[in-house]
């Protein structure tokens, strides 16, 4: 059965994986491991995030190429790679049953192959908190077993230093974790063999982390520079979205609003529902509130405290505990009787299950018949094809917009302007317009900072006129402008 899910996993993850273009977020990668591939160190000490996905892709790159599919088989690879630990999570929490059932929740959620399809380091996130998850959660079980707690500390600490060295937010996954494998030895009675093996483990992260932390605070800096206004702070709205769209992920697209919202809610009942199965069990309870709901507590307190971080990116990898949840009230047997005493359970786990079904279904639809990423391959082909010698391209003020069209379409190199971040920068804009003979502006809905048409009376101002109205892409425009003694 287990290889059945993850055949159907695969599919899902490897089928039509470069059906759409690379998008801004990948054009950082792009910059690491193709643009400046021969300096990478140098991007990667100015991104914000740890150097451990990138360093695992830039090996993979050097067996695969550096195409759009080698790229992105390596993010669908990971993701296969978690069904099985999927698997592993859930039988520990409530047997085969439960382990199959997160399994298969696991591969046809349109979130997890969303994610692993970019060239990011999600698919690593997600499946380093995994093995973190197992790792803890065996070692809770049988603490006083010493090759139960030295395998589950060992694949703790290994999981914990791989979500730390991916994503800086891949932090907030240790605290809950941690307190859940203190519980489990707790519980057992103290014994030595646990304690033995916890300190070691927790001995390793602290050496990494303290060995990590000149890093951390480069990336933190690297973070307070950027221009993060977008993100907002978690209000009862904004963590409603990002826990709903961990369950419901793509529905939006497919459905009205309100119904997608109502899909979230009746699916995030259920992983409540299994959590309340749990309550008699203290390890399995620890497990929904340490593991499932401590991550969240954590992301609040610092968005409120430091910087707005509650993102659903931050929160990838908390789809891991929701789904075990979620599993647990489908598969677990809450009725040892038979006949009608067993007939409501049976009914109400098959319409959990319908309703997961139905959500994964409609998702993954959506997900591979309404693309919701912009078409920067189509764009960079135009640009491909009509940019001329001293031509110059205006794009989205980030640093992943140069890469990525430099990836697609190589004569844009060294041509490339960046947009105005701020009004103020309208001025800088218009003096560089005005050492071009032409000029391709470039618009992305959801990275311009300046509205175009102030950029349009910026050009303007450097003697640029219109040549003719924009090319339309999906969520991106390309116009060009040229001087009207140029001819066009």
């Amino acid at each position: 059965m287990l290889t059945g899910i993850c055949a159907f996993a695969a599919i899902v993850r490897f089928a039509d994986l470069t059906g759409t273009s690379l998008w801004m977020d990948d054009g950082y990668t792009i910059r690491i491991v193709v643009t400046e591939r021969d300096n990478f160190l140098r991007p990667i000490l100015a991104d914000v995030h740890p150097p451990l996905y990138f360093l695992f892709l830039l090996g993979w790159t050097e067996v695969f190429g550096t195409g759009e599919w080698a790229l992105r088989s390596f993010g669908a690879f990971l993701g296969l790679l978690t069904v099985p630990v999927m698997f592993a999570i859930g039988r520990l929490l409530g047997g085969a049953n439960v382990g199959l059932t997160a399994a298969l929740l696991l591969a046809a959620s349109p979130l997890h192959v969303q994610y692993g399809a970019e060239v990011r380091m999600y698919g690593l996130l997600v499946l380093g908190a995994a093995v973190a998850i197992w790792g803890a959660l065996r070692f809770a079980q049988e603490p006083g077993n010493a090759r139960a707690a030295c395998w589950g500390a060992v694949a703790y600490a290994f999981g914990a230093i791989v979500c730390a060295a991916t994503q800086v937010t891949g932090l907030l996954a240790l605290p809950g974790l941690s307190l859940l494998m203190i519980l489990g030895w707790w519980r057992a009675g103290r014994p030595a063999a646990g304690f033995r093996a916890a300190f070691w483990a927790h001995l390793i992260i602290g050496a990494f982390l303290l060995a990590y932390t000149p890093l951390l605070r480069l990336f933190m800096e690297n973070m307070n520079n950027l221009f993060l206004p977008w993100i907002p702070p978690p209000s009862p709205r904004v963590v409603a979205e990002v826990a709903g769209a961990l369950l419901a992920q793509k529905l939006a697209g497919a459905v009205s609003l309100p119904v997608a919202a109502m899909a979230a809610a009746v699916l995030g009942s259920i992983a409540l529902w299994g959590a309340w199965g749990l309550r008699r069990d203290a390890l399995g309870l620890g497990f929904a509130l340490l593991v499932g709901a401590l991550p969240f507590a954590l992301s609040i307190g610092l968005s409120l405290a430091v910087q707005p971080i509650f993102l659903l990116r931050v929160h990838i990898w908390a789809m891991l505990p929701l789904y075990a949840l979620a599993a647990h009230a489908i598969a677990k047997r809450w009725s040892s009787g038979a006949g009608a005493k067993e007939a409501a359970p049976i009914a109400l786990r098959a319409g959990f299950a319908a309703a997961f079904a139905v959500a994964s279904a409609v998702g993954l639809h959506d997900y591979y018949t309404e693309p919701s990423r912009p078409d920067w391959r189509g764009l960079a082909a135009a640009l491909r094809e009509g940019l001329q010698p001293g031509d110059a391209v205006v794009a989205p003020p980030l640093t992943g917009s140069e890469p990525l069209l430099a990836y697609y379409a190589p004569n844009v190199t060294g041509t490339v302007r960046m947009a105005p971040a701020s009004t103020d920068d309208l001025t800088r804009l218009a003096e560089e317009a005005s050492l071009a003979p032409r000029v391709w502006f470039v618009s992305a809905r959801w990275h311009d900072r300046v509205p175009p048409a102030a950029v349009g009376d910026a050009l303007g101002q450097a003697g640029l006129r219109p040549a003719g109205p924009p090319r339309e892409f999906r969520l991106l425009a390309l116009q060009l402008w040229d001087r009207p003694e140029s001819g066009g």
